[in-house]
């Protein structure tokens, strides 16, 4: 199936937006940040026998968590995925508490990889297929026993696509992505600067914005 782009449509929070990461060689590079993800994407692989889903469902179809909170055990912010509940949704207590959670080495590591080091607001997401913020069935569901999930279905057959997108407004405990619908609209051309391809064998290739445009999912 060939998906030509075409962009953000509602902002669930309003305060703040990404800035671009201050000069401090403690923060990784953009491109580091990317390779970091996709590192952790490859572990969770490896390590469940899957890729993580673009979100956690419940039976409803109600997004609750995002990806970036189910690879944090592998970015080495165990302590804040321990305190993250996956029983209720992301903006709920004890999950809203991490937004402003006080400093701590995990948090500066969240930090620094999704967000440049600056904001609450991710600048690493997915690209998605349009029909993913309407499909349920494309999430993971969570089960009746306590905070157990399971896969109702994959996403992702064989590659992943990683953003860098400047300011997203998106929060990143927020299960929201981009489709290619956001990524083709103004806002979305402006702000997406570049992307990394994650495939099955463990191989990565960087993405400038007209190879982004050219995806064919």
């Amino acid at each position: 199936m060939k998906l030509n782009p075409s962009a953000l449509s509602w902002i669930f929070l309003t305060i703040g937006s990404c800035v671009a990461p201050p000069s401090n060689d403690s923060i990784p590079s953009n491109r580091n940040r990317l390779e970091l993800t996709a590192e952790a994407f490859l572990q969770y692989k490896s390590v469940n026998g899957i890729w993580p889903p673009a979100s956690v469902s419940d039976p409803d179809g109600k997004l609750l968590h995002s990806w970036r909170v189910l690879i944090l055990p592998y970015l080495e912010a165990n302590e804040i995925f321990n305190r993250y509940s996956l029983a209720v949704p992301w903006n709920v207590e004890p999950n809203s508490n991490l937004i402003d959670i006080k400093s701590t080495n995990s948090k500066e590591r969240v930090s620094e990889i999704y967000c440049g080091g600056t904001s609450r607001f991710t600048q690493i997401l997915l690209l998605l297929p349009n029909d993913s913020k309407t499909n349920p069935a494309q999430s993971y569901g969570l089960d009746d026993r306590n905070e157990n999930w399971r896969a109702t279905s994959s996403l992702f057959d064989d590659r992943i696509f990683l953003l860098f997108v400047r300011e997203s407004a998106i929060h990143w405990l927020e299960p929201r992505d981009y489709t290619f619908d956001d990524v083709s609209r103004p806002v979305g051309k402006s702000s997406v600067e570049a992307g990394l391809a994650i495939f099955p064998d463990g191989t990565t290739k960087l993405l400038d914005k007209q190879e982004i445009e050219n995806i064919e999912w």
